[in-house]
């Protein structure tokens, strides 16, 4: 259900990018039981969709939080 989800608001070339969102959406749930959780890295030129994919992973993921320029 979330790869249904993530596939029906994005538009991408490579249909393995679903399942990896997928997989790590999931992991959000349960992160707390790896030593380390990492991060997806979107890059792209303006206005193809990055912030969208952004917002669906932040809305389908566990406690999911807004934030840019974030430092290490």
């Amino acid at each position: 259900m979330v790869r249904e989800t993530i596939a029906y608001y994005m538009d991408v070339k490579d249909e393995r990018i679903f399942d990896v969102a997928t997989c790590w959406v999931i992991g959000t749930y349960c992160y707390e039981l790896f030593e380390s959780y990492g991060y997806l890295y979107f890059h792209g030129l303006r206005d193809t969709g990055k912030s969208k994919f952004k917002k669906i992973l932040r809305l389908t993921g566990f406690n999911g939080q807004e934030a840019s320029s974030i430092s290490e």
